[in-house]
């Protein structure tokens, strides 16, 4: 520790590094103390009183006081530190893919240009196609942080970063704070736009029946902006896009311009892996200017994207009803529902601030412990909705929930529960509007005249496998509500002979909604209809309650393309009675294609103890095939793994790896939105001080010839 005795603009004078400040006081008194008794010293010596030497004597001793305050002073600047404050900028330049010398260059007279202040530069050369002499080749983000060091800006050439490039280079540097919150100055110069499709997106995953919905953009500025490659008269689209079938044959074709969006829509035709190419030509020419493949797996698998088996069938789930008031519709299925031996919880409105709660096979709880967030909030709490496998309400019911009430409900949903709801005339209002786009519940309105009676169909395309049956359409006919969808891509569950959709469903999270136009399906039951209402409730319960004991594979990100050589996170929900649950992945190797199996590790989230994701970093490109399987004899509360034991594949899922040279467009567009986003959330550059201690060298050498120059006259005197 140093203590700054004085400052002079940028100049400051310190006493010695780790010197007592005790010691300088007395070091300082003794210098001090010499300076003045030897000052007082050569004024008497000199100053004589006779006449004949007074006119000599008085420039002499003015000379001699001159010469040693001169040699005090420089004593006391050999001792001290003498430093100068300045200001300095110590930068690390990335380069990467896309950068052009012509942006090298531009780079370097922008710093001549507006730097004013001093500064040093290392430069670092992540894969970019450069042969750059004074670069530190950097082979992966996560080894720069270590060698650039404690550096001051951060500037990114070319194309940039991704999201996961970033993330990776801040959590390997302590002090830079977070990507979206950036401490560290980074600065972003991009590269030129690359002519190609981007914002790419479509389902990875589908069953048969599906359709695939592909859409994205042609990069570039919009129409409403000028554009140098639109040399074609105006309203001309110079580009052709084209999606080709795995067969070879031309599905779709469509005419662009830079910045416009797009969408595609094919039927894929049997189940498998299927890759269709999409290309980009120039209208004029027919010249081929990227080719990428849409990948696609196809399964049998039923609308819940889970192999399910007749064993896996929640046949007794957790059942809740939260009804407005009192009707015959839930009457009859909670007499239905329970007879299996389900719990069954119901609450029914019976005045503005009183409710009726009805527990069936099942424990009634305490007064205390009903699991209400607040004494006045009667709806079901988080704990209690993750308890329930389906719940069934009615219009008037749902829409008079508060907004926190309905945000618990919309979490539980995307946690996986099924929520059922019955059609009326409160969820066509326009204040339902908020909670119904919150829900994402198919779009329905009201007609009177849409009430009628039709027999029931069931759409084949939810049957799983052979083994799992859909029910035989039956003559019987069932009383329809005076309502409509206007939702097409809501899936049918149930329809009319004409067409016409009676039952509903979207997917929300992990969990279904549905709505349904049929009132009083009790009608069956009163009428002895040979079992038909049993099954039509099976049917229906099937497709929308939570399966506690299903065990599945989250789709894909329809907008993330996954690359060799990157993290993959793979996340599978696994059934509460399946504790013994091991993953891995198969994959064709190299050239030879011989099949590789390799086992993989699950981790817990700790938000949704249900669901698990795996972690894994492909070596090639292709189809990789994900596999979860469970010992076939073990125990439900078991949690040990057996040698020797055959394990059961219980779910399996496709997905392809692309090579880092495909879809480079859209590479593009990633890393420069990542990048951007990172600039934009950084710190401001610091030009930081930077203290220089003076070289001591000339104040020694101006001491020691002050005082020779003192030694010197005293000899000649």
């Amino acid at each position: 520790m140093s203590w700054t005795l004085a400052q002079v603009g940028t100049y400051t004078l310190a006493t010695p590094q780790g010197m007592p400040l005790l010691l300088c006081i007395v070091l300082g008194v003794a210098f001090l103390t010499a300076w003045l008794t030897s000052s007082v010293l050569m004024l008497r010596g000199s100053l004589r009183l006779n006449k004949q030497a007074a006119s000599i004597s008085a420039p002499l001793a003015i000379g001699l006081v001159c010469i040693n305050t001169l040699a005090f002073v420089a004593l006391l600047a050999t001792v001290l530190d003498i430093k100068n404050s300045t200001t300095h900028i110590e930068r690390a330049v990335l380069v990467t893919k896309g950068t052009t010398p012509e942006m090298l260059a531009t780079f370097e007279n922008q710093i001549q240009l507006y730097s004013n202040e001093k500064y040093t530069q290392r430069w670092f050369d992540l894969k970019s196609e450069l042969q750059l002499d004074d670069a530190q080749n950097i082979p992966s983000p996560s080894l720069l942080a270590h060698a650039i060091g404690d550096m001051s800006e951060l500037v990114v050439l070319g194309d940039g970063l991704s999201p996961a490039q970033w993330q990776t280079l801040f959590l390997a540097t302590d002090n830079w704070g977070t990507p979206e919150n950036s401490k560290m100055g980074v600065t972003f110069m991009p590269s030129p736009e690359s002519l190609g499709i981007v914002n790419i997106s479509w389902q990875k995953q589908l069953q048969i029946g599906q359709a695939l919905h592909i859409s994205g953009a042609l990069s570039g500025r919009s129409d409403s902006e000028a554009s140098e490659d639109d040399a074609a008269p105006s309203g001309v689209k110079p580009y052709i896009l084209q999606l080709i079938s795995p067969s070879g044959e031309i599905e779709q074709e469509i005419s662009l311009k830079r910045g416009e969006v797009f969408s595609l829509v094919t039927h894929p035709k049997a189940a498998g892996q299927w890759r269709y190419p999409l290309r980009l030509r120039d209208k004029t020419t027919d010249t081929l200017l990227e080719e990428n493949y849409i990948t696609v797996s196809v399964t049998q698998n039923d609308s819940l994207g889970a192999p399910l088996s007749t064993a896996q069938i929640n046949t007794s789930p957790r059942t809740a009803i939260w009804q407005s008031a009192p009707s015959f519709e839930t009457k009859y299925i909670k007499d239905w529902v329970s007879a299996s031996g389900s719990a069954v919880t119901i609450t029914t409105q019976i005045s503005q601030d009183a409710y009726l709660r009805q527990y069936i096979n099942q424990p009634t709880p305490d007064a205390n412990s009903t699991g209400q967030t607040q004494q006045d909030d009667h709806f079901y709490s988080a704990e209690t909705l993750a308890g329930i496998d389906i719940l069934f309400m009615d219009g008037r019911g749902l829409v008079n929930l508060s907004k926190d009430q309905a945000l618990r409900l919309q979490q539980a949903v995307e946690s996986g529960l099924g929520l059922f709801l019955f059609a009326d005339s409160n969820l066509v209002l326009e204040e339902t509007k908020d909670i119904t786009k919150r829900l994402k519940l198919p779009a329905l309105r009201e007609d009177k005249q849409a009430a009628d009676e039709f027999s029931i169909v069931y759409p084949k395309q939810f049957a799983s496998r052979a083994t799992q049956a859909v029910p035989a359409s039956t003559d019987l006919t069932l009383s329809i509500g005076a309502f409509r969808f206007d939702d097409e891509e809501a899936e049918t569950l149930l329809k009319a002979p004409n067409g016409r959709a009676l039952v509903k469903q979207h997917s929300l999270g992990l969990g279904q909604v549905a709505i349904t136009l049929l009132p009083r399906t009790y009608e069956w039951k009163l009428n002895q209809t040979n079992g038909e209402y049993e099954r039509l409730w099976h049917y229906l319960i099937k497709h929308i309650a939570r399966n506690s004991d299903a065990i599945y594979w989250l789709k894909e990100n329809a907008s993330r393309l996954v690359f060799e050589r990157n993290q993959v996170d793979a996340c599978l929900r696994i059934g509460i009675r399946h504790k013994d649950v091991q993953v891995s992945i198969e994959y064709a190797q190299g050239q030879s294609n011989e099949l590789t199996q390799q086992p993989l590790m699950l981790n817990q989230r700790k938000d949704q103890p249900n669901i698990a994701c795996a972690h894994y970093w492909p070596e090639s490109t292709g189809w990789y095939r994900i596999l979860a399987s469970t010992q076939q004899d073990s125990q439900p509360n078991s949690t040990k793994i057996e040698r020797g034991v055959s394990n059961a594949i219980t779910a399996q899922e496709y997905r392809y790896v692309y090579s880092p040279n495909s879809w480079l467009a859209a590479q593009q567009a990633v890393k420069h939105w990542a990048s951007h986003a990172v600039a934009n959330s950084s710190a401001k550059t610091n030009s930081r001080p930077r203290d220089v201690t003076l070289n001591k060298g000339a104040p020694f050498a101006m001491l020691v010839l002050m005082l020779s120059a003192l030694w010197l006259i005293r000899r000649l005197r």
